[in-house]
């Protein structure tokens, strides 16, 4: 019974509001810099798979492993918008760190969207498929999107041909 407590508080807290004000908060500050290629990089990234998730659930469908779980679940199972849109900020965030803070920011999201996916699981709202699908969609959909925006950026002193672990003799 406290796994399923745990796992509806972790649920609720990573509910649309929670994705909104993360994203909202990270579009501002990305205002305030000037930087349109990451704010475009949020916008359509963001944007993207979650449109992509809706238009997956009304095509693919699919039954929720118990006809009423706890917790906020609405609309098909496949694939878990939790899991996408929070896959998605992790990506996004990731990709915007700065190069030094890149694997520690990315390994922190993916913490998040793992524990965030369990809940999902846990509550009974999704199988295993559905957040694993979702995930990989939204961290997807991102990378396609930032690599098209040509993000991130190569560190300074590297050109974008060149790989960092690249031996130069």
């Amino acid at each position: 019974m406290r796994r399923e407590r745990a796992a509806l508080i972790v649920s609720r807290a990573a509910d649309t509001p929670a994705n909104a004000a993360v994203a909202v908060a990270v579009a501002a500050a990305l205002l305030a810099r000037r930087r349109g290629r990451e704010l475009a990089l949020l916008a359509l990234g963001l944007g993207g798979a979650g449109a992509l998730a809706g238009a997956l659930k009304r095509l693919v469908g699919g039954e929720r492993p118990v006809a009423r779980p706890p917790g906020p679940a609405r609309g098909a199972a496949f694939p878990s918008a939790h899991a996408s849109g929070w896959a998605a900020h992790a990506a996004a965030l990731a990709i915007l760190a700065p190069p030094r803070l890149r694997v520690p920011v990315a390994a922190t999201g993916a913490a998040l969207v793992g524990v965030v996916a369990a809940s999902r699981v846990v509550l009974r709202a999704h199988a295993v498929r559905d957040v694993v699908a979702g995930a990989a969609l939204g961290a997807g959909w991102v990378w396609l999107v930032a690599r098209r925006l040509g993000l991130p950026a190569p560190p300074q002193g590297r050109s974008s041909v060149e790989s960092p672990n690249s031996c130069h003799r």
